[in-house]
């Protein structure tokens, strides 16, 4: 994991000087701040581990000091989700992610990774992958995407219910009728829009078209 010095972890524990620490034995120690008293290195890293880590501690301080963008250099993340964790806590927003994950170690995931940290705001040097000779940015427009409808307002089809198997009821919201085969009931069907009722636009709240109560009423005692 990768941050800028804390100047403290706590209230009441300020470290002793800045040390560096490493996410594996195997990598390069990366300076940042130690909530131990001792310098964290290949030759006390045996003291190192028997004292307290206080990671949330540390999160925590670094989060007052103002940094607020995280990445955990490392094959697969496992310190991501403790450190929003911790920043949900607390009153400072922040942004985690990781480099690479297990089984995606490529260029491709690490320029992801790279991509989900600029958009939330923290600053990504991109002139290695996309020198200015050859390449130049495309400002987003000002202003919202603009939607134009392409629709053809073609005519409600009409056509003879019966062919359907339905009965024709003359009425002009529910139009046809099937009798059911197990009893003497009967379900009563039509269609309701704008178009093949335009009368419904003058019955709107926040201009939402809303069926009126009185057509309910209709609808009711026709199937009465």
């Amino acid at each position: 994991m990768t941050t800028t010095p804390s100047k403290s972890s706590s209230p009441t524990a300020r470290p002793r000087r800045s040390a560096p620490a490493a996410s594996t034995s195997t990598t390069p120690p990366t300076p940042t701040t130690s909530n131990n008293s001792a310098t964290t290195s290949p030759n006390n890293s045996p003291a190192s581990h028997r004292q307290p880590v206080r990671f949330t501690d540390t999160i925590r301080a670094a989060l007052t000091d103002g940094h607020h963008a995280y990445i955990e250099i490392s094959p697969h993340p496992v310190l991501t989700t403790a450190i929003q964790d911790t920043a949900e806590t607390t009153d400072h927003p922040a942004v985690t992610t990781g480099t690479l994950r297990r089984n995606e170690g490529t260029w491709t995931r690490l320029l992801t990774s790279a991509a989900e940290t600029y958009v939330h705001g923290a600053p990504v040097d991109w002139t290695a992958l996309l020198p200015t000779d050859r390449s130049h940015r495309i400002e987003l427009p000002t202003y919202p995407f603009q939607r134009e409808r392409f629709w053809l307002d073609a005519p409600a089809p009409t056509g003879d219910v019966r062919a359907a198997g339905l009965t024709a009821t003359g009425h002009p919201l529910l139009s046809a009728l099937l009798p059911l085969a197990d009893n003497d009931e009967h379900v009563l069907t039509g269609h309701l829009s704008l178009t093949t009722h335009p009368w419904l636009a003058d019955h709107a709240v926040f201009g939402t078209a809303l069926l009126p109560g009185t057509a309910l009423v209709e609808l009711a005692l026709h199937a009465g």
